[in-house]
């Protein structure tokens, strides 16, 4: 969930092994690791007010893969595999 919208529905162990969500690829990401140190990844851009979101995609002032119609198009929630499903416009791209 990301600013108050549902941003991907999966069981946990799918979240973990192929988020499809760029906010859930965020959060699993910055997991830190017990084993190894690395370097934590965070993303760029600004959150924006809640009381007034941004049109189409909430999460597309921080998407490091926005684009014209993320922008500009609130995305549907679609199942994307078999019980994940994802409101993004771009997931095709890294499934």
């Amino acid at each position: 969930m990301y600013a108050g919208n549902i941003a991907e529905i999966t069981p946990a162990q799918a979240a973990f092994d192929a988020p499809l969500h760029p906010y859930t690829q965020l959060l699993i990401a910055s997991i830190p690791s017990i084993k190894e140190r690395k370097a934590l990844h965070v993303t760029e851009g600004l959150t924006h007010d809640l009381r007034r979101p941004p049109p189409g995609c909430v999460f597309h002032l921080r998407c490091e893969h926005v684009a014209d119609e993320c922008r500009a198009v609130v995305p549907l929630m679609r199942e994307m595999r078999p019980g994940q499903h994802v409101a993004c416009h771009r997931c095709e791209l890294w499934m």
